[in-house]
């Protein structure tokens, strides 16, 4: 029997809940959705540490969704937690983050969320590509140290995988095997001492 992939959408507003459920019912995976209208009443549910993936809006009547993201980051540092948004605020993106958020929706920018959600559940991540460029931005214009060890060609995958584009994607752009650019992946990884791209971008954003 398949295992069921449990998935809470904490969202108040009932045309995205609407929108979640039409995008992710009716999949090969089963996914079981279950929603809440606040992080309280997500809080309160008696299941809410046993969910494999968290869609979590930021704007919400009492408490917001980074400072959701802040306490389950807490007691459980490998929670799933996705900000599914329409706010572009840097500040916001930058602390969704920075408080432990593995990737950041663009509410309108979404075409397949069921696609989305299986590159989370599968270790990935993803930021919407009018986040990405916000964020590239903000690291060019503040570049952490450990980027002056990187080659030329590091420092140009680095920007291709801030907005968001895959190895198979940037070896199309530079006209290299995927091999190669998995193997820079890594040593930009290593050289900037993280593991995951949500991590890079973290560090690049302070």
């Amino acid at each position: 029997m398949q295992e069921l992939i449990h998935i809470a959408i904490v969202e108040d507003q009932e045309v995205y809940r609407n929108f979640a459920k039409d995008q992710l019912s009716g999949q090969p995976e089963n996914f079981q959705l279950h929603f809440f209208t606040s992080p309280e009443a997500f809080l309160a549910s008696e299941d809410h540490e046993d969910y494999q993936l968290l869609y979590v809006d930021l704007k919400m009547r009492d408490m917001n969704g980074i400072e959701l993201i802040q306490q389950l980051s807490i007691k459980r540092p490998d929670w799933k937690c996705v900000v599914f948004s329409s706010l572009m605020s840097d500040d916001q993106i930058f602390e969704s983050l920075k408080s432990g958020a593995i990737g950041y929706l663009f509410k309108s920018e979404i075409q397949n969320l069921a696609d989305i959600t299986r590159v989370f559940l599968s270790g990935g991540s993803i930021i919407s590509p009018s986040i990405a460029i916000r964020v590239l931005k903000n690291f060019q214009a503040a570049p952490p140290v450990e980027m002056s060890s990187l080659s030329k060609r590091e420092k140009q995958i680095l920007d291709e995988l801030v907005k968001g584009r895959n190895a198979e994607q940037i070896s199309d752009t530079f006209d290299v095997s995927v091999h190669t650019v998995r193997t820079q992946i890594r040593s930009i990884y290593r050289k900037m001492q993280v593991s995951t791209r949500v991590e890079l971008i973290r560090k690049m954003n302070g």
